[in-house]
């Protein structure tokens, strides 16, 4: 069905957008009806509504059309103007203004000029719009909130509450735009994990040549645990249990120090048990050319290895250092995992334009992403996020679209599905639907008696 027959399917709610003979008409009125008989169809038609099964939105809107037309036939009735010179009147009841129409010859209203004195123009044309509508020429939508939870997507115990699938029991019909608007997430996310390998630090001493790649438990620790920890890692990894090195936190810039009380040592940062992506890092300088003996021919190492290793989560932002007892961290330490995650849902409709980006130094993340979502809640607690931050979470299409299932995924700030562990989550989508009611009006129009 193309558009324009949608469009004039579509029942216009707009009172000022009928003549009185329109309204007569809605009501099956005839000349000269009294307010008895009035009041008669305007209960007829309302129990008709109440009694359909139409959603409670919709008899809303349709009501409080029937009762403004009442008023205003019921004014025009005391005025006594329904036939006087020819001229039909549109009385508004609502505010202040009651302005006095004439009928166009299509049955548009068309404003009247006061005192037109000797002028030659033509009565001034008018038209009121709507701006409540889709399009302001009479398009009803409706907005539901759906609410999900993963506990309910389809095959539980094959995927992921991060990475989904919901089929719904009813399909989302004429759908012109949706919105995430809430979600409450749990904080879950690991800061040292073996998965990610950012539990990991290489530690050698220079005069011993004791060395170890360092691996600390999965988890997120208080910054003074954090320090205990590593330092009974590195102790009985590196040394079998000599307590040479210390690990201490400033209380008062929550700085990190690696300290050996004998020997200097060497720390890398991103070599680890498990290479990763880290595994051709000798093809890499190690540090500046021209300085700390680094090799200008070998290309620089790509801050993905660094971001993601321990070191970096403890403020060092080097990926080597050499020849000193004592290192401190140039940034604080910082568990922060991320600071927002990506809400990715694919309904399987291209007609829209994807308008939240990820950008990422070699390509962008823009496949789907309905929302940014900032992580605000402590670790280990539930995030609650939704509409009041302002943060556009909004898809529209371009034409109404239809919507039987939908996928979703939960993307870090590198765009890769994010670990929750398996923790479920629930998160609202809020539908805004075009609806028509001509059908629904004319069904009711035909229980009113003639």
């Amino acid at each position: 069905m193309s558009n324009n027959k949608i469009y004039e399917q579509m029942f216009d709610l707009d009172i000022n957008n009928y003549t009185i003979n329109d309204l007569k008409s809605f009501f099956k009125l005839p000349n000269g009806y009294d307010l008895l008989e009035l009041t008669n169809k305007c209960e007829i038609l309302t129990k008709s509504i109440n009694q359909s099964n139409q959603p409670i939105n919709k008899k809303k809107d349709i009501i409080y059309f029937i009762d403004k037309t009442k008023k205003i036939l019921q004014y025009a009735l005391e005025k006594d103007e329904l036939t006087k010179n020819d001229t039909e009147n549109t009385e508004t009841i609502e505010g202040v203004t009651q302005s006095n129409m004439l009928q166009s010859n299509n049955g548009n209203p068309i404003g009247k000029i006061l005192l037109p004195m000797s002028s030659s123009h033509q009565p001034l044309q008018t038209h009121s719009i709507n701006t409540n509508n889709i399009s302001g020429y009479g398009i009803i939508s409706t907005m539901v909130n759906y609410v999900f939870n993963t506990q309910l997507r389809d095959q539980y115990f094959y995927t992921t509450p991060s990475n989904c699938t919901f089929t719904l029991p009813t399909k989302f019909e004429n759908v012109i735009s949706i919105q995430l608007s809430a979600l409450q997430i749990p904080n879950v996310m690991l800061t040292f994990s073996k998965i990610r390998g950012t539990n990991q630090l290489f530690i050698e001493e220079d005069v011993t040549g004791n060395k170890a790649i360092v691996i600390i438990p999965d988890g997120n620790y208080p910054a003074n645990d954090f320090a205990i920890i590593l330092t009974n890692a590195i102790n009985q990894q590196v040394l079998g249990g000599i307590p040479r090195f210390t690990v201490v936190v400033d209380q008062y810039t929550n700085k990190i120090t690696i300290t050996n009380s004998t020997y200097s040592f060497k720390m890398n940062i991103i070599e680890k048990e498990l290479y990763y992506d880290c595994s051709n890092k000798e093809h890499y300088r190690l540090g500046i050319p021209d300085k700390e003996g680094a090799d200008p021919k070998k290309p620089d190492i790509p801050p993905s290895f660094l971001f993601n290793s321990m070191g970096y989560y403890m403020g060092y932002r080097k990926v080597q250092y050499n020849g000193e007892q004592s290192y401190t961290a140039e940034g604080n330490y910082d568990t922060t995992f991320t600071n927002y995650i990506y809400f990715v849902l694919n309904d399987y409709n291209n007609c829209y334009i994807d308008n939240t980006i990820g950008v990422l130094p070699n390509y962008m993340i823009k496949s789907n992403i309905l929302a940014v979502v900032p992580i605000t809640a402590g670790t280990f607690s539930v995030e609650f996020n939704n509409t009041a931050d302002n943060i556009n979470r909004t898809r529209t299409y371009n034409s109404p679209v239809t919507i039987s299932k939908f996928s979703i995924q939960v993307l870090n700030q590198y765009g890769e599905i994010l670990d929750l562990y398996l923790n479920d989550y629930s998160f609202c989508i809020s539908v805004n639907s075009a609806y028509n009611i001509s059908q629904e009006i004319k069904q009711i129009q035909m229980t009113i008696p003639v």
